[in-house]
């Protein structure tokens, strides 16, 4: 019989990093997206639209993973 024993708990913190939303991870690959065919269309017309959506899109997509991490 173990009537008198004290029960002793640990307890484990874990520090969570704020996540951003689905959301807000769309919104700047967009953004991103936007942007290079903005400035590729001023410099480029319209072929150029094509490729800055293509460059700001996949550099905004690195952000994201960059800043998950």
């Amino acid at each position: 019989m173990h009537c008198c024993r004290a029960a002793y708990r640990t307890t484990q913190y874990r520090a969570e990093r704020p996540r951003r939303s689905w959301g807000k991870s769309a919104l700047i690959v967009g953004a991103s997206a936007g942007t290079g065919a903005g400035i590729a269309g001023i410099v480029a017309g319209r072929r150029g639209v094509l490729i800055g959506v293509a460059l700001g899109g996949g550099v905004g997509t690195l952000y994201e993973g960059a800043k998950r991490r």
